[in-house]
């Protein structure tokens, strides 16, 4: 589960089913232009745009852009209507649509998984193995043969789900159940990831590299995803639809949520959540009988396939436990995908739109309990924030980008100086491994420190601006705690030469 592109005035789909959906979701995974080339596509727009294709499953002639703002005002409401919930009543508009984001991510991988269920029952598809490593397999692939960027980014949402299962269940001091039917957490999540390596290993090195997943075992997930793809392909082949075949019909049902769950109802419903999966298993499989997908509250967290009933069933208590799990675990701790291997890039300036970092890194208020003083500087490398210390259990945070040298390092210091559009001289050890950089650069908006500098009378660490502000909320292979230029500017304006500053590796008891 991490890369915005941009949206479209006109998309143009030849085609039926899987193969159809592929242009429509590689235009929003590609980069083509709308507003004159100016605007990067969202998150949201893209996840919009999937569901989009998805409803319509056939031929789509037409304007895009439309349907994607209605999708974008959708989830908007959305969100919006989650600040009644005591949870994210204290949450800003975009955090609370980054958690959306996570929740549809999630919510498209279950539905998918629970259908490969509900395909096992109906083709009666041998299973050799455990049946929910099966599912997952469907899950994964039917998203991997699809192609673009934007359904691998809806696979790494579903496998950094699982990575943040695993890490709430240690630190809940949950034991694993080795005996459940489902595979662990974080062997669920690497089986994702090892599957996403093995079909594109260029493609998905530095997601390998990010899970930490060894070099050994990705060599062999070219043999995984083979013979996985290989055998979905052979299985499902006798009952793919054809052109000429009528589709069965799926129904879908959103019932009534109880107390806040209401407002999952009411938001899956706006976007079609349902629709789009139904109108996708339906274009692509010649189906026996109809049956129905279903949300509604169900007095427990789960989702599930049942036969007696023909309804595969999604709970909103599911939905609220994906909202809750990035909440605490997400936004809070640095996750396995927060990483990046990026140099520095002296003279390039970034867009007005690449400038726009995401919520959870963006400067907010925070409730922060610790004994410094007022005005105090807390960095948290491994969380990659930065906080301003306000007195009253509060802080004003910062998202931050942190350097190799940086990330492990611990200690007191001071702002020794301040200075605007600091010059730039890369050290040694970065000339050795990059003999094409610049020996100096003067100060400017293409300098990788950016626009503010705050020196801390350490060679090692500084606080500085960036012009790559995609990489903020991650570790980057050279230089200091980084901010986005707007950000270390109102950090500059608000912090006097020997403001105290302390870098923390472990959250203050």
């Amino acid at each position: 589960m991490a890369e915005r592109l941009k949206p479209v005035d006109v998309v143009t789909v030849v085609g039926v089913g899987m193969t159809g959906s592929i242009l429509a979701w590689e235009l929003a995974a590609t980069g083509l232009w709308a507003n004159n080339g100016k605007m990067p596509m969202s998150w949201i727009a893209r996840v919009g745009l999937l569901i989009v294709a998805m409803c319509i499953g056939g031929p789509v002639l037409g304007d895009a852009e439309s349907e994607l703002r209605q999708f974008q005002a959708r989830v908007k409401e959305f969100a919006g209507a989650l600040q009644v919930t005591p949870q994210l009543e204290t949450y800003s508009q975009i955090q609370r649509e980054s958690v959306v984001d996570f929740v549809i991510a999630n919510s498209l991988f279950v539905l998918l998984h629970e259908s490969g269920h509900s395909l096992f029952d109906e083709f009666q598809v041998p299973v050799l193995g455990r049946e929910e490593d099966a599912a997952d397999q469907f899950a994964v692939i039917s998203l991997l043969k699809v192609g673009s960027s934007m359904s691998h980014r809806v696979l790494a949402e579903a496998a950094k789900g699982w990575f943040l299962s695993d890490r709430r269940a240690k630190n809940e001091g949950n034991k694993p159940l080795y005996y459940d039917e489902h595979g662990l957490d974080q062997q669920r999540a690497y089986q994702i990831v090892c599957l996403m390596v093995g079909s594109n290993p260029i493609e998905f090195a530095d997601l390998a590299k990010d899970a930490k997943l060894p070099e050994d075992r990705q060599k062999t997930c070219r043999r995984d995803w083979d013979k996985a793809s290989t055998s979905w392909d052979v299985v499902v082949k006798p009952h793919r639809r054809s052109t000429d075949q009528p589709k069965v019909s799926i129904d879908v049902t959103y019932g009534d949520g109880k107390g806040t769950f209401n407002l999952y109802a009411k938001g899956f419903q706006s976007i079609r959540l349902l629709e789009s999966v139904a109108d996708y298993l339906s274009n692509e499989l010649a189906w026996p009988m109809p049956f129905t997908l279903e949300t509604q509250s169900c007095g427990f967290i789960n989702a599930r396939w049942m036969l007696a009933t023909r309804k595969l069933t999604y709970c909103y208590e599911l939905a609220s436990d994906f909202a809750d799990l990035y909440r605490v675990q997400g936004i809070k701790l640095r996750t396995t995908f927060e990483t990046a291997n990026t140099d520095d890039q002296p003279g390039y300036v970034p867009s007005a739109e690449a400038e726009r970092i995401a919520a959870n890194y963006q400067r907010q208020a925070v409730f922060y309990r610790t004994a410094e003083a007022p005005g105090t500087i807390i960095v948290s490398p491994a969380e990659h924030y930065l906080y301003v210390v306000q007195g009253k259990n509060r802080a004003l945070r910062y998202g931050i980008s942190v350097g190799q040298d940086c990330l492990q390092w611990a200690g007191e210091l001071k702002v020794s100086q301040k200075t605007e559009w600091p010059e730039w001289t890369p050290t040694a050890a970065l000339i050795a491994r990059k003999p094409e950089l610049p020996h100096f650069m003067a100060g400017g908006p293409g300098n990788p420190l950016g626009a503010r500098a705050l020196y801390l009378g350490n060679k090692v660490c500084q606080i500085t601006g960036t012009n790559q502000p995609q990489t903020i909320g991650r570790s980057v292979n050279s230089g200091c705690f980084h901010l986005a230029n707007n950000e270390v500017i109102d950090l500059y304006n608000r912090v006097p030469v020997g403001t105290r500053v302390v870098i923390r590796q472990a959250p203050e008891i």
